[in-house]
């Protein structure tokens, strides 16, 4: 049996999109940072729920790709966050300490 990586890839994609479409349509249109210098045309249609075109499997990729990406770096920046609050945390225990 063969497998055709790119195609079960393709059906996985579609349904990542099928579950965001859900959970965009629970919570409601809201403009957000991604939506910023788009064409008004193009808002419109997202507040107003209008299907959009179907996408190419390259550009499916693309995208993940990105929020792929998107999705480390705000790991990445939450993160460095946490380690500076604990750290700071750690001197403001220290610095009490040693005052008592």
């Amino acid at each position: 049996m063969r497998l055709d990586i790119e195609a079960i890839y393709d059906n996985y994609l579609d349904h990542k999109i099928a579950q965001e479409k859900k959970r965009r349509k629970k919570r409601g249109y809201w403009f957000s940072a991604s939506t910023a210098g788009s064409c008004y045309k193009k808002q419109k249609f997202a507040i107003d729920g209008t299907d959009e075109f179907p996408l190419e499997p390259r550009v499916k990729r693309l995208l993940r790709l990105g929020t792929l990406v998107h999705k480390d770096f705000e790991d990445a920046i939450n993160w460095q966050f946490k380690s500076m609050m604990r750290s700071q945390i750690g001197q403001v225990k220290k610095f009490t300490q040693s005052m008592i």
